[in-house]
């Protein structure tokens, strides 16, 4: 991702202590077609149609050199349903957030550092924020891990009742008996 327009898929955008400074940093960020067709692959999906961020990065501390990112990505992109293999198109708007600390001396610089006011941070890279890689880890983790069609069948479960017997029963995710329903049937059976 670049910052104000596109790329290649290959470009990084790092930010660094330096050009943060004092005053801070905004970044606005729109993947080009071919980062978008690259993300789509990288991210099993069937297409990426937009991605857009909006990022300020600034100081946390100044004595410490801890960054500070906020900001918001946004996307429209299509899943495959996990049932009927169909395409299922959806819109993400969320908030990122992250802190990054320099690592002490001595300190693995893979290791999660805890400020002392009990706040996470991750290890700040010595050659700065890859602040398109930073979008692409937020979009992952929003992303649906099972996404259904809303023509998608419900799911059959089979599921054994006795020794030498099977019984088949239906998982349906939008029952209102919730996602344990069939354990509780099956505990009933026993």
């Amino acid at each position: 991702m670049s910052a104000k327009g596109s790329a290649d898929a290959g470009d990084r955008r790092l930010v660094t202590a330096d050009e943060v400074g004092r005053s801070g940093l905004t970044l606005a960020f729109e993947a080009g077609k071919a980062e978008r067709e690259a993300l789509a692959r990288r991210l099993d999906l069937l297409s990426l149609e937009a991605l857009t961020a909006e990022f300020r990065f600034a100081l946390a501390d100044e004595a410490g050199g801890a960054i500070r990112v906020s900001g918001t990505l946004a996307a429209r992109l299509v899943q495959r349903c996990v049932v009927t293999l169909e395409p299922v198109p959806r819109s993400v708007s969320e908030p990122i957030s992250a802190l990054y600390a320099p690592t002490p001396a001595g300190q693995p610089e893979h290791e999660v550092e805890v400020l002392p006011e009990g706040e996470e941070a991750e290890p700040l890279p010595a050659d700065g924020i890859d602040a398109g890689e930073l979008v692409v880890e937020h979009l992952a983790l929003i992303l649906d891990p099972y996404p259904r069609h809303p023509d998608a069948p419900a799911v059959p479960l089979t599921y054994a009742a006795g020794e030498n017997e099977a019984e088949e029963g239906t998982l349906d995710n939008d029952s209102d008996a919730g996602p344990f329903a069939a354990l509780g049937q099956l505990k009933s059976k026993l």
